[in-house]
């Protein structure tokens, strides 16, 4: 069986994918709709906890913790009579608030880190504001542990917001799904699995070995595995939030997509917009927003304080080291200038060169999240712009020993500037004999690379 939770093994696509799936929907058409619900949580504490049992007392203490908070902070008319009387909503609203960080804080940053960990925290601390703001009524545990360890999003998202989630499971109940509805959900599943497993881990074989050797790097390798990176990064994750996705519609729920072309962006703003869009959703309603409204009056200038000091908060959540407290300042710097440029100066740049400037300022931060230390970073980064460096033999021998990445490489950069992405490309589906004919030849395909050495575990897994 699988090591870990991943999406991208032969046992969960061949063998635990179809046995959920066929037990989901089989029960689904029973008398009591309730019994798919446990079955999806029984398979879903099931994924996460495989190759790590550790893993499950961590979640399911989160998930507890929380629905038991949440019964003490929702509206008043739903609270539980176990809430006591000389103790206010707002007391158990602020514990889970501070409970909630102490606990990502402890794992994330002075033990070992749990699968996941990082999301269905955020995705509890967004159920608990929504309960304290009399948004939703608290759940029960069923409907609880139902989303907060919902297989396809619980180790790396998209973030969901429970009320939305909720309201599906509820509306589709005893609800069967057809032929035509499963073919896009099949076809998306393809495109993510091809990205994450042909693209993302042939440019990641590049990376790895520039990487471990930032000290000998010449110009053009320097560029070279920083970009690879660069698209490592974006086709991992969008592979495996296509995936989900897919798996959610499989089961007749719409969960948000997480990614809209981000890299085709003339503006770091547009960037975030386009970027892990619900960590982005979560970081301006949770964490920008209550900043923002912290002020006695709100200024331009004060405005743009909440924004650097969230994108400080994007960094450290990725990390503690340094090189992501910069990833977050120069991102959050890159903000602030472009709202300066968009209210003060209000020159437009052309498309090209808007687009071109973004990029390559994207390409340099990532080399932040990616090297190894501070100093391996700013190795990088001074090889990069140090043009009198060529590309040597040496590296010349590594790339021609990796043939096999060089084709997904390519067709990965070109992907970038295509007309439709995946969302787009699934919303127009179309099943005829053709499309399915070309998401079956991009199925087998990436069972070969799957097959091969090239397979990499997700990056995202790390945070």
């Amino acid at each position: 069986m699988f090591q870990q939770a991943s999406f991208n093994s032969f046992e969960f696509i061949f063998l635990f994918l179809p046995c959920f799936l066929i037990g989901f929907h089989l029960l689904k058409k029973s008398s009591n709709s309730n019994y798919s619900h446990y079955w999806l949580i029984i398979c879903s504490l099931l994924f996460y906890s495989w190759g790590n049992l550790s893993n499950l007392p961590i979640l399911l203490s989160s998930l507890v913790f929380n629905y038991t908070i949440a019964q003490f902070i929702g509206p008043i008319d739903t609270q539980s009579s176990l809430r006591p009387r000389n103790l206010s909503r707002k007391f158990f609203f602020i514990l889970g608030i501070v409970l909630n960080v102490l606990f990502l804080s402890y794992y994330k940053y002075f033990s070992y880190l749990p699968l996941g960990i990082s999301f269905f925290t955020i995705m509890q601390i967004m159920y608990l504001v929504d309960c304290y703001e009399g948004m939703l009524k608290p759940n029960t545990l069923r409907e609880h542990a139902l989303v907060v360890s919902f297989f396809p999003t619980v180790t790396m998202g998209p973030i969901l917001r429970v009320k939305n989630v909720l309201t599906q499971f509820r509306e589709t109940a005893n609800k069967g799904i057809s032929l035509e509805q499963l073919a896009p959900s099949i076809a998306l599943f393809s495109i993510g699995l091809f990205k994450k497993v042909v693209i993302a881990d042939s440019f990641a074989i590049i990376a790895d070995i520039g990487y471990a050797s930032v000290s000998t790097l010449s110009t053009v390798m320097a560029w070279v595995i920083s970009l690879s990176f660069t698209m490592q990064l974006y086709y991992d994750f969008s592979g495996y939030s296509d995936m989900a996705i897919a798996i959610a519609m499989a089961l007749g729920i719409k969960i948000p997509i997480n990614f809209n072309s981000p890299y085709k962006s003339k503006s770091i703003v547009e960037f975030w917009q386009r970027w892990h869009i619900s960590f982005t959703t979560f970081i301006t309603t949770y964490v920008y927003t209550p900043i923002v409204r912290s002020f006695k009056k709100i200024t331009f200038k004060k405005a743009m304080l909440a924004t650097l000091i969230s994108m400080l908060i994007v960094g450290v959540w990725h990390g503690s080291t340094i090189n992501f407290v910069i990833f977050g300042f120069l991102h959050g710097v890159a903000m602030v200038v472009n709202h300066y440029w968009q209210k003060k100066i209000k020159i437009k740049l052309p498309n090209y060169l808007a687009w071109f400037l973004t990029f390559i300022y994207i390409n340099c931060t990532i080399v932040f999240f990616r090297a190894d230390s501070f100093l391996d970073a700013i190795q990088v980064l001074t090889s990069m712009f140090n043009f009198n460096l060529v590309l040597t033999s040496p590296e010349l021998v590594q790339l021609g020993a990796n043939k096999l990445a060089i084709p997904p490489m390519l067709i990965g950069a070109l992907l970038i500037f295509a007309k439709r992405n995946s969302n787009q490309i699934i919303k127009e589906f179309n099943p005829t004999l053709i499309n399915l004919i070309g998401f079956l030849i991009l199925a087998i395909i990436s069972m070969i690379y799957l097959n091969s050495n090239f397979s990499q575990e997700y990056i995202y897994n790390d945070f």
